[in-house]
Parts: C-alpha cells; sequence; structure tokens
C-alpha cells in the first residue's frame, strides 16, 4: 500500500505503524534558518519587544530565545508556551493592542515548524484544555479574521469503538481484554490528540490480536469440505483447506471482505503481494489454520486497528485545506454517533458521491439521527461527561445516615428524564436548565420481569422527598419549589459533594466553568484548601474562611454560586433547614456504651440560600438571586449559556478543544439551534458538518 509517497508492508509491522503515524505530522518542515522569517519579525517586534526586552524583561523571558541557532528538542519548552500563550490569545495581554488573528496563526505556524525540524515534543499544544481561556467574544461576535487550524491526525480508538470494530471485523463474540482507556481532558473522555500506545497497551492488544484470529478461523471438516463454524469468518474458508493450497485472490478476496469495516483504503498490489508471502511461508511451516491465522493477526495489529487516521486524503482546495475522503468522513460519522466502524450501505453511498457537498453530510447525518437514540450512544454520553453525574456511585455515603439512598438508581433516573428531553428535542438547554419533571426510580417488582433496570428493594422515592412512588406514567412532576432541571437532580448533586457535607466550591465551579465558558485556577500546591471542621457552623459560616484576600479573589467566582444549592443535603434531598452540631447540649449516648460512641446533639437552623451571578459577561443576568431556582432559570435565558454550550458540544464532537480558527463553525451551530426552536439534533448535524469537522489543514511556515 502507498500514501504519501511512503511504502507499508504487513511482513514488517513497526515500519508500517513508523509510517502510518508519521503521517500525522504533515507538515512542511523549513531547514534551520539563522534568524526568524522578516514577517514573524516584524510581528514580535510591534507585539513582544516593548515587554520581553531589556534588562529586566517580563516574566524573565527574552525574544532572543526565540534564535533557531539556539532551539533543541531539549530547549524547546519556551518555544511551545510562546506558541500556547499566541493560541490562547493571552499574549499579547489584553491592555495591548490585539494583533490580527491570521497574523498570530502566521507566528503559531513558524514556531510549530521549528519545533518540529528539532523533533521537539509539540504534544501540549495540541491537547491543552485551552477552550475556556479563548475570548468568547472573539469565537461569536468579533468579525472573522482567523483561518481554520485543524492538523491531520491520529486518533486513538476509544474503548467503545475498540470493541464495535472488532465485532463487525472479526466474527469475535467473547469478551475480550479492553485495551483502550479513556481519558479526561477539558471535562470530556478520549479527546483525539496526544493518544499514543504504550508498552502495556500494545501487549494486550497482540493478545487480543491473537485470540480474534483463531476465532475468527474456527472450522471443522464435512470430507473434503471445509465448514466454517459459528463466529468464523467463512470468506476464510478457501484459505483453511489442508488440501489445497489456495491462489493469491482467495486472500485478496477475504481481505477485502475484512478491511471494508477498518480501512479507509484499501491495501495496494505490494501489501495483498507482502500478506500472501507470510501465509505461504508459514503454511510451509505448519498447517493451513495456522498460516491463515497468522495473516489475521497481522492484520488485526495494523495502525487502523488502533487509531482513527483523519489525515484529509481529498486534494487541497485554494484556500490550502484538505477535505477527510469519503472513508475517512463515513469512518468520522460511525465513530462520532455509534462507536462502530465503517458502515458498508454509508460507504457505497459515500463513494458515489453522496458525501461530496456539506448538505450531503448533513442529509448523512439526519437520517442517522433518525434512528432511536439508543443507536446513537456517543448521544447520552455527551451529557453523562458534560453534566459528570454518572460518578455519583463513587463518592461514599453512610448508608446508616439515609438507608434509602442508593445512587446507581439516581444515575438512571437522569439518564432517562435526559433522554426523554432529547426525544422531545425543543428547547433542549432550558429544558435541561430548568425542568421540574424527573423519574423515580423503578419499584422492584414493577421492573424484575420488564428487562429494565434492576435496583436493589429500596425507598429511594424518599430522595425525592416523595412519601410513596409515584402512581402512573414517568416522568412525574415534583413541586415548583423543589426541583429545577438537571442540577437538582439527586445523582448530580450527590456526584458534586463531599462523603458528609455538600460541596458548593465544587458546584459553582462546574456552573462557572461549564455554563459560562469561564476559567477558575487550580488550587495551588502552597494553599491548603480544607474548610474548618467545627460542625456546629454551616458549611455557609464555614466557608467564610475563603473570603481571604489570597482566596478570594478565585472563590468570589465559585462561592455565590455553589451556594444556591444549599437548598439540597447531601444526599441530594430537598431540605427547608440545615442540621448542624449544638455543643451546649450532652452528647447523646450511644445504645451500646461499650461499642457505640456518643453522638453530638442536633439542632435545625435556618437556611441562606442567596447566591449571585457575577462577572458573567452577560450583563443581561448578572444580580443576587434569591434561591437555585432564580440561578438556574436566569441562566436558561442566557444567550452566553447557550453558546457556552455549543463550544462544549463542538470540543466532545471534534474531540479537540476549540480554537479562534472555529469560529464560523461555532457561529453556524449555534444558528442552527436557535433557528430550530433549540434541537440537539440540529446542534449535531451543524457540528458534524462543518468545515472543522470534513477539514484538515498543514501548517506551513510562513
Amino acid at each position: 500500500m502507498e500514501m504519501n509517497g511512503m511504502r507499508s508492508s504487513a511482513s514488517d509491522l513497526g515500519r508500517r505503524m513508523a509510517a502510518t503515524l508519521l503521517l500525522s505530522l504533515l507538515v512542511q518542515v523549513t531547514s534551520a534558518q539563522e534568524t526568524p522569517p522578516r514577517d514573524v519579525v516584524a510581528f514580535l517586534d510591534q507585539h513582544c519587544a516593548k515587554c520581553h526586552s531589556g534588562a529586566k524583561p517580563k516574566g524573565d523571558f527574552t525574544l532572543t530565545r526565540l534564535d533557531p541557532r539556539m532551539l533543541t528538542a531539549t530547549t524547546a519548552s519556551e518555544w511551545i508556551e510562546t506558541a500556547r500563550m499566541l493560541i490562547m490569545g493571552e499574549m499579547p495581554p489584553a491592555s495591548r493592542p490585539r494583533p490580527a488573528a491570521a497574523a498570530s496563526a502566521q507566528v503559531v505556524a513558524w514556531l510549530r515548524a521549528e519545533l518540529k525540524r528539532v523533533g521537539a515534543d509539540t504534544h501540549e499544544l495540541e491537547i491543552q484544555p485551552t477552550g475556556n481561556h479563548l475570548d468568547h467574544t472573539r469565537l461569536f461576535s468579533d468579525p472573522l479574521d482567523a483561518p481554520l487550524d485543524n492538523p491531520p491526525r491520529l486518533w486513538r480508538f476509544s474503548p467503545q469503538l475498540y470493541f464495535g470494530l472488532l465485532k463487525a471485523s472479526s466474527g469475535e463474540r467473547n469478551p475480550l481484554t479492553q485495551a483502550m482507556s479513556s481519558e479526561r481532558v477539558d471535562g470530556f473522555f478520549d479527546m483525539a490528540a496526544g493518544r499514543s500506545i504504550d508498552v502495556g497497551t500494545l501487549s494486550t492488544l497482540m493478545r487480543n490480536a491473537a485470540r480474534m484470529a483463531a476465532s475468527a478461523t474456527v472450522h471443522h471438516l464435512e470430507g473434503d469440505k471445509v465448514v466454517m463454524d459459528r463466529g468464523g469468518l467463512g470468506s476464510f474458508a478457501a484459505l483453511l483447506d489442508p488440501q489445497l493450497v489456495p491462489e493469491r485472490k482467495a486472500l485478496d478476496a477475504a481481505l477485502n471482505s475484512l478491511l471494508v469495516y477498518r480501512r479507509t483504503q484499501l491495501p495496494g498490489t505490494e501489501e495483498y503481494a507482502a500478506l500472501y508471502a507470510l501465509y505461504l511461508k508459514t503454511r510451509r511451516e505448519s498447517t493451513a489454520a495456522v498460516a491463515a491465522r497468522a495473516v489475521l493477526t497481522a492484520v488485526f495489529l495494523q495502525p487502523e486497528s488502533m487509531f482513527r487516521l483523519e489525515l484529509g486524503l481529498d486534494p487541497a482546495d485554494p484556500q490550502g485545506r484538505r477535505r477527510l475522503s469519503p472513508a475517512e468522513i463515513v469512518f468520522a460519522l460511525g465513530g462520532a454517533l455509534r462507536d462502530q466502524p465503517l458502515d458498508r450501505a454509508q460507504l457505497d453511498r459515500a463513494r458515489k458521491g453522496a458525501l461530496d457537498t456539506r448538505e450531503g453530510v448533513a442529509t448523512e447525518v439526519r437520517a442517522m439521527l433518525a434512528a432511536p437514540l439508543s443507536s446513537n450512544p456517543r448521544i447520552l454520553r455527551f451529557f453523562q461527561e458534560y453534566f459528570a453525574y454518572t460518578s455519583a456511585p463513587d463518592v461514599f455515603k453512610d448508608k446508616a445516615l439515609n438507608p434509602d439512598f442508593y445512587a446507581p438508581a439516581l444515575v438512571g433516573d437522569t439518564d432517562q428524564l435526559i433522554q426523554v428531553i432529547l426525544m422531545r428535542d425543543k428547547d433542549v438547554v432550558k429544558e435541561l436548565l430548568t425542568t421540574r419533571e424527573s423519574f423515580i426510580g423503578s419499584r422492584w417488582d414493577l421492573v424484575k420481569n420488564t428487562g429494565g433496570p434492576v435496583y436493589p428493594k429500596t425507598n429511594n422515592f424518599r430522595t425525592y422527598n416523595l412519601d410513596a412512588w409515584p402512581e402512573g406514567m414517568q416522568p412525574v412532576q415534583l413541586p415548583v419549589d423543589q426541583r429545577c432541571g438537571i442540577l437538582t437532580q439527586p445523582s448530580w448533586l450527590v456526584a458534586r459533594s463531599q462523603n458528609f457535607n455538600n460541596d458548593a466550591i465544587r458546584r459553582g465551579k462546574w456552573i462557572r466553568e461549564h455554563l459560562l465558558g469561564q476559567a477558575i485556577l487550580d488550587v495551588p500546591i502552597t494553599v491548603c484548601a480544607k474548610l474548618p471542621d467545627d460542625l456546629s457552623q454551616t458549611l455557609r459560616t464555614r466557608m467564610e474562611v475563603t473570603r481571604q484576600e489570597y482566596c478570594w479573589t478565585c472563590h468570589q467566582s465559585m462561592n455565590p454560586l455553589g451556594l444556591a444549592f444549599e437548598q439540597y443535603d447531601h444526599f441530594g434531598r430537598y431540605r427547608t433547614s440545615e442540621t448542624v452540631e449544638d455543643p451546649s447540649k450532652p452528647p447523646i449516648p450511644g445504645r451500646n456504651p461499650k461499642l457505640d460512641p456518643p453522638t453530638a446533639a442536633k439542632h435545625e437552623v435556618a437556611l441562606d440560600t442567596t447566591g449571585a451571578l457575577d462577572f458573567t459577561s452577560d450583563p443581561t443576568i448578572d444580580g443576587p438571586v434569591a434561591n437555585v431556582h432564580e440561578l438556574l432559570h436566569r441562566l436558561a435565558a442566557s444567550t452566553r449559556v447557550r453558546q457556552v454550550f455549543v463550544r462544549h458540544a463542538f470540543r466532545y464532537w471534534m474531540g479537540r478543544p476549540e480554537n479562534i480558527g472555529d469560529a464560523t463553525s461555532l457561529r453556524e451551530a449555534d444558528t442552527a439551534y436557535v433557528a430550530s426552536g433549540g434541537s440537539m439534533k440540529a446542534l449535531i448535524v451543524a457540528l458534524l458538518s462543518s468545515d472543522s469537522f470534513l477539514y484538515r489543514t498543514v501548517p506551513t511556515s510562513p
């Protein structure tokens, strides 16, 4: 097979892997230069020299360090940091005149090219979760002046896509060892860039490949006829006959049948020849079955069994962008929605030109979305990862304090509620933030014979402040003052709680980052991020310690948001007062003085659920709020909140953070959502048919 001038051979898997990995670079590397190009020098002189030159340069960084003659792979860190600052828009600082986005992109391209020249690891530039650092106004309001910046990439399979590919292309039905782990970056798992195959993963992949090859070639003989057993690949029957040595075309046909699911380009003549030579050599030394398994093992260890190749194999357009080939688009759509590899019918349509236009891709996506939601599992997974409520079972709770508590059922309730909102597909963001509806975990005796989720027999309905299981169809309407959208679902509240207390700081941080699109600094290593242990005080009182000047810089952005959720306890139950310890009364003795220590006396104090929306960059919603309901309704009405949601959807489906060059795609997606009356399907169609999804760009030096 020949791709971009590099030949591959299945008989040399190491060379094949190296060749494919090199495709991800696809940059025009400049030769070593004595000084930066003239345009770069002019940019640095205009926007950087005032602060980063002289005897006392700011940040102890001088422009002389950007001299190509001094650059090596071990001295590249400052070059990488410079590029990162420009990409994020943090430099020049806001107090200085802003350079044109195209000019910044030109300097970044030069920095990248020089770093590639010396073999520096630029992984940080690709995976840095910079999304919230980007100026929201530049993305959605300012003039469009930045070109698309979306380099070719290898995207390591997610765990779900890995198993989906194996099932489709190998006939493997028995569970295999999961080789692919998930990685959370910027709130989502399995971001595309920076995913490599380490030694442990490769060892697991090799074991799986051998097992799949054995499973795919299970057969028996009926006289002189080879009969494939269940799970075997029938197209390989001709290779398993112990009496006949098949011709080359038999192997080619078997491989074509297999690889259509996993290869964006079928093998070339040389690769077929190498695989046939491997088959013949192994057969001379062993049996037909062993030879067939050797070929299959080699195929299952090819890079296409580990990575999604999104290189842009179509010719470059006038802007220098390369569109994904039809097969690449089909694979990308399957990975985006269904955790599945190439779909044969879809691939046939693509090769006939159905996906050659943006509207053609949009039509294909609409057809995929017309299927039941269960056919597109990555849609629900977006909301699971975005709201991150599925971690509720990981938070330890003392069941003695609430025997009715069962976190997995709470997660199932939120899953079902989100699916109902998606099926209605109207004002989705508003509904997610304000609905009074909820599912209440199904009763044991109602679900044990229905094929639905089976939960332990509990009175989990009490978590929703109900006295009995709701009658009739679900979801049910809960009292207007008690629940308001996903952020008041017990699953979300528990996921952002501590073992015995609420966590107003984490709740406020989530809102600041996921709804307002702003960045909160990580806790400095020199700070002890621990509240006082005085449980005779309310959480709000104990959090007063964060008002110290050093802490309040960040906490003023989180506390007023999170404290509005004090309407609920750490089990997610609605409450009208807060229980605190009462040191003025003697401790309550245990039932067994030898085994049960005395417990502190407690009493109820009035709740303070006030909060505030400050520094939101949306003056229409800023101001104090009386409670969580006012907070969430005000957020749900914000244009900025809607657009920030679009930004998070972009990150999930593109597998990377947004950059300034994605402004057009983001605006088009937001416009499609608004024009459709708040349809999630319309938003997904716009994203998966956008230039940011369909095109790859090749950085060039100025």
